[in-house]
């Protein structure tokens, strides 16, 4: 999994790019590069997918996990440009409302 972070240009959120496979053996990468961005004290995170390949039930679970944690801390994490069999995967997987879902970068920031 390669993840590239950089914060928006208008200093309201972070936004970490996937790249790769998402599952039981990439998700400590992206939970390290998330935990980092919501570490800086913007804890909103854009999760820019269009480059996940596939998500398994541990990458999912990853999301999940990470959307919580900035929920805590007043933030959130929404997902932008899910590949149609990941999103597939996503919405099989997930509890309904657990994950927050963004088209574009810019949208992400309207709830």
């Amino acid at each position: 999994m390669r993840c590239d972070t950089f914060v928006d240009l208008d200093g309201r959120h972070t936004v970490v790019r996937l790249n790769g496979r998402l599952d039981h053996t990439t998700s400590a990468t992206v939970r390290h590069h998330v935990r980092e961005a919501l570490d800086t004290g913007l804890p909103f995170v854009v999760l820019d997918a269009e480059g996940v390949v596939a998500i398994d039930n541990a990458g999912v679970g990853t999301l999940c996990a990470l959307s919580r944690q900035a929920e805590a801390m007043g933030g959130w994490v929404r997902l932008e440009r899910l590949q149609p069999c990941v999103a597939r995967t996503v919405d099989t997987v997930a509890d309904p409302g657990s994950l927050r879902f963004a088209e574009r970068v810019g949208g992400a920031l309207t709830p």
